[in-house]
């Protein structure tokens, strides 16, 4: 449910606001919005935009970047926030906003617990993790001296071996920086953080490990002095990290992968956007899918649907180079209140696209993860609905088609989506997301399982515990 998990973005952007001493609190705290559920790496995209707009002068570099990626990140379906309608006083929310498999009952979730009341915005991460049937809560470890700290994504090759990363504010050297840590299967635990170039701020948006202790991860960094953007790309070795950084070539543009799919740490499939930060450009974004060989990117000339309005990518799967998923999200109306989720399958030669727009008397449909198990066998999750009701959404893909798959409402007076999912053997799947009541007040996270013929979902850990 896509309001709900952008009333936590908020409060997090809300919370970092107050980061920067140049800058007094703008936070929205207590306001919903009608953004998309892609708040898994993308809530700390937004988040990080506040931080850096908080701390700089307007006319800085930094500053003028932050302002004109901030821009962008509102005119996008996945980022735009609007109160209209709001009667919400206070937000209370918890997500699992990407999850990664080792088996069908060991899995890791992380994501972000919120809460704003009023002008006091709290903003914290948070992990669970399944084993043989039942969720449980997993402390986190922050960095010392943090403001905010969200995990942005997971990668697990075993049962007790995942590598979670993040990102963190803090009130020292240059605010923002990457965050990571390794879970053992009973425990997370800090290790070293993916490092910046000097001088430089960065996100670190997605992990993919090919072995255990052999894990990559992309995210994109900004100078603070001259506001050249880059990609960075680092490989862990289980000690320590290898830093690539590949700089814009077009300075107005700003190229940020969100998502990466690795078979070997010198072969990775990755989808994002270039983003227009000129300030003085027509304010658009292109969805980007490209192939890393450890040195270099290839374009892999991904489509725009036809009939979309700034489409998105929003998660990608691949089994190999040749054979890769991407879902998505785009707007369909000139208001940009409607939008519409969209697939594209990758057979190493050409895509194939699909829209999916929901069921009849729908005004949105939104594909959030897709997990691929063979070329012929992936499932897509997100939501639909309209804007006072929203229901899981699923698809799978047979190798030439997808297929919608039934999922149940949540319920009279309630609304839910589907965030991430993870497909570790054929036939078997596990998706988080949230649940919450239908004014967006309150969320809590849930847990999804497909068994091949069959959807069940439910809250993830008891309210307690929540």
């Amino acid at each position: 449910m896509r309001k709900i998990l952008t009333s936590g973005l908020v409060a997090a952007a809300a919370l970092l606001g107050c980061a920067g001493p140049a800058m007094a609190a703008t936070g929205t705290a207590g306001t919903t919005g009608t953004a998309s559920t892609t708040a898994g790496g993308r809530s700390a995209e937004i988040a990080f935009l506040h931080a850096l707009a908080a701390r700089y002068p307007a006319k800085s570099p930094v500053g003028q970047f932050s302002a004109a990626v901030e821009r962008l990140s509102a005119a996008r379906p996945q980022a735009s926030v609007s109160t209209a309608g709001s009667t919400a006083s206070t937000t209370d929310f918890t997500a699992g906003t990407s999850v990664s498999c080792a088996s069908p009952t060991a899995c890791l979730s992380v994501g972000i617990h919120a809460v704003s009341r009023g002008s006091s915005d709290t903003v914290t991460p948070f992990a669970a993790r399944l084993y043989a049937g039942t969720w449980k809560a997993v402390p986190v470890k922050t960095p010392k001296g943090a403001l905010f700290t969200g995990l942005t994504d997971v990668s697990c090759k075993a049962t007790t071996y995942c590598l979670v990363v993040g990102d963190t504010a803090t009130q020292s050297g240059v605010g923002v920086a990457p965050d990571a840590l390794t879970w053992n299967g009973t425990t997370l635990t800090p290790t070293a953080a993916p490092p910046l170039p000097a001088r430089t701020f960065g996100l670190v948006t997605s992990v993919s490990c090919v072995a255990v202790k052999r894990c990559i991860a992309a995210g994109f960094g900004i100078n603070e002095t001259t506001g050249v953007t880059s990609t960075i790309m680092w490989t862990w070795d289980g000690t320590r990290w290898a830093r690539s950084t590949v700089p814009d070539a077009d300075p107005s543009t700003m190229t940020e992968y969100t998502r990466l799919h690795c078979f070997s740490v010198r072969s990775c499939a990755l989808t994002g956007d270039a983003m227009d930060t000129s300030g003085t450009g027509t304010g658009t974004d292109t969805p980007v899918a490209a192939l890393w060989n450890g040195a270099v990117f290839t374009d892999m000339g991904a489509p725009r649907p036809a009939g979309v309005s700034d489409p998105v990518f929003n998660d990608l799967s691949c089994v190999s180079a040749g054979s890769c998923a991407v879902v998505g999200t785009g707007d369909t109306g000139s208001t940009g209140t409607a939008s519409l989720a969209f697939a594209e399958v990758w057979n190493g030669k050409s895509w194939t696209v699909t829209k999916w727009g929901g069921p009849k008397g729908d005004t949105r449909a939104e594909l959030i993860g897709v997990s691929c198990t063979k070329a012929v066998r992936c499932i897509a999750v997100g939501d639909h609905g309209t804007a006072k009701a929203g229901t899981p959404a699923a698809l799978a893909w047979n190798g030439s088609k997808w297929t919608v798959l039934k999922v149940a409402g949540p319920g009279a007076g309630k609304a839910a989506a589907f965030a991430a999912i993870s497909c570790p053997v054929n036939g078997t799947c596990v998706t988080t997301g949230v649940m919450g009541k239908a004014d967006e007040s309150t969320g809590a996270p849930i847990a999804g399982y497909w068994n091949g013929r069959t959807w069940k979902y439910g809250p993830m850990l008891r309210p307690a515990a929540a």
